[in-house]
């Protein structure tokens, strides 16, 4: 299968021979091996990986959707990071603050999704590091 990364602004892969995918559905994780059916499914936010002959590569994803059509599948996504991209240290600081900028309450419903959306992002940020 034939791979392709997008975000708006760059291309992170090019196309690409991988045995599989994994990608955060809205739902789920979401899996695509070899001979998958045609569709689109629109991503969440956490880890996207796929295996090539180098191994298993880790991205953090945000948004966007997948395609997968007659054997190549296409992401383009809001946001694809790497994990050299951060240190864990400071990610979990910020999801610290984060956590208890929720617990303390007081904020709008509009801080609120926002504060929880930047909280999901850095959770699956750390899961590049396990």
């Amino acid at each position: 299968m034939k791979l392709t990364i997008l975000t708006p602004s760059k291309e992170i892969l090019a196309p690409t021979e991988v045995s599989s995918l994994q990608a955060p559905g809205l739902k789920g994780t979401l899996e695509v091996l070899s001979g998958h059916a045609d569709y689109a499914e629109p991503l969440g936010v956490g880890i996207l990986s796929y295996q090539n002959d180098r191994g298993t590569i880790k991205l953090v994803a945000t948004g966007g959707y997948l395609e997968v059509h007659h054997q190549e599948i296409l992401v383009v996504a809001d946001t694809v990071e790497k994990a050299e991209d951060f240190e864990a240290s400071t990610l979990r600081n910020h999801l610290a603050q984060l956590e208890s900028k929720l617990s303390q309450g007081g904020l709008s419903p509009e801080e609120f999704l926002a504060t929880l959306k930047t909280r999901d992002q850095e959770v699956a940020r750390l899961k590049l590091f396990d």
